[in-house]
């Protein structure tokens, strides 16, 4: 026999007894220990994921500092090749810090590139009084040049660039170019 009393089922046990029968909800052993695993499951995964963004971050800024190198190398290649002269370094003083080219194009002011604390730039004239400077890549530690002549009075350009990125690790760029002299 069953009946309801204030909204709540209650049925005769087997002995004739009334016991109250749930209709619905959990208890609140229940539901503490279903936020207990919930809990110890959330933590260990949300620790996973915030190593993985982390992860994913610094690569990002990582692939971002090396394709400014790369780029920055590729330029100062570029410039070499379709240079006339080579203003520095110069033949006395083989290795330096500035790459200056001069007759990339007719008319156009010689090209420098220099390193300035751990920035690369790019500096030419405009005019006789300004010039123009662009921060090619940042996190230098080294910005070398050097120039090699063959036997034969060919010049060869060799540029290194050595990156450290924001964990310490180091990237080394090095190429060698013919100026078109």
């Amino acid at each position: 026999m069953c009946y309801v009393r204030g909204g709540r089922g209650h049925s005769a046990g087997p002995h004739g007894r009334h016991t109250r029968r749930r209709v619905g909800g959990f208890s609140l052993l229940e539901v503490l220990l279903a936020l207990s695993i919930l809990g110890a499951l959330a933590t260990p995964l949300s620790l996973l994921l915030i190593g993985t963004l982390q992860a994913q971050s610094f690569s990002v800024q990582q692939e971002e500092l090396l394709q400014t190198a790369r780029l920055a190398v590729e330029r100062m290649v570029v410039h070499t090749r379709k240079a006339n002269d080579v203003v520095s370094p110069i033949a006395l003083l083989p290795i330096g810090t500035t790459l200056e080219l001069a007759g990339i194009v007719a008319g156009w002011p010689n090209v420098k590139y220099s390193l300035t604390g751990s920035t690369l730039w790019e500096t030419y004239p405009t005019s006789t009084a300004t010039t123009v400077s662009t921060a090619l890549t940042e996190q230098v530690q080294t910005f070398q040049v050097q120039r090699l002549t063959g036997a034969n009075g060919v010049v060869l350009i060799d540029i290194l660039l050595r990156l450290n990125d924001s964990k310490g690790r180091t990237v080394v760029f090095q190429t060698r170019a013919f100026p078109r002299n």
